[in-house]
């Protein structure tokens, strides 16, 4: 069995009986322990949205990340995120998606002006970013950022240049030891300490700052940011 197929069968181990279990609805969250309380988000499923998966995600041998291959799933042992995370990808098949997923982001955003992409799974199709696309260009006044390691999926890359290149979007091609550098043109982060004097260090990973709200720097497409291995 080939190492993408051993992935596509974790994805079903993971969500085969949840896919069942749980009806589609879009779940956004406000903030998490990293993110700090308030900041919106919505995740997709770990795994099942990764089309970009590098052999560090997957855990290849002579990786460097044998022992705890895509370091999301865990939380899917919690029966709420399962509900969330099944509900989100569900939801992106139905008809009005794009509409629906605008009412709820901009309702999540009334206080709050930053939205944050995908704290797991990712971009996973054509229509998904442009659904995406739609509501990015719906709410100026919201600036959205995340990571992607969808930019390795070459029919998926030029969608999501359209996506990064909006004003109120900062989106980075995400990197690891297996990957080494994004795509040209892209800001890109990086897993793992670079040689690189360019990067700095993720605030909030090495303890200078509680959360990603009170630093809010990957807002800003200036830095490339890097995190330790994890």
């Amino acid at each position: 069995m080939s190492l993408d197929s051993r992935f596509r069968r974790k994805a079903q181990a993971l969500y085969g009986k949840a896919m069942d279990l749980y009806p589609a609805k879009i779940g956004i969250v406000k903030g998490n322990m990293k993110l700090g309380k308030h900041m919106p988000n919505l995740s997709q499923p770990a795994v099942l949205t990764c089309p970009g998966a590098t052999p560090y995600c997957q855990g290849a041998p002579g990786s460097g990340n044998e022992k705890h291959p895509c370091y999301n799933d865990h939380s899917l042992h919690y029966p709420s995120v399962q509900e969330n995370h099944v509900g989100n990808y569900k939801a992106s098949f139905l008809p009005d998606y794009k509409d629906d997923l605008l009412v709820q982001v901009k309702d999540a955003t009334r206080k709050h002006k930053i939205f944050r992409f995908h704290p797991e799974g990712d971009f996973y199709s054509v229509k998904y970013i442009h659904d995406w696309i739609h509501v990015v260009i719906s709410c100026p006044d919201v600036t959205f950022f995340g990571f992607t390691r969808s930019w390795r999926v070459p029919n998926l890359l030029p969608h999501l240049d359209i996506l990064r290149m909006l004003p109120n979007v900062s989106l980075y091609a995400s990197t690891d030891p297996t990957t080494i550098e994004g795509p040209p043109d892209w800001n890109w982060a990086a897993m793992g300490v670079p040689e690189d004097t360019r990067f700095e260090e993720c605030p909030h990973a090495s303890g200078a700052v509680a959360d990603c709200e009170t630093c809010i720097r990957c807002a800003d497409t200036t830095i490339i940011p890097y995190f330790p291995l994890h």
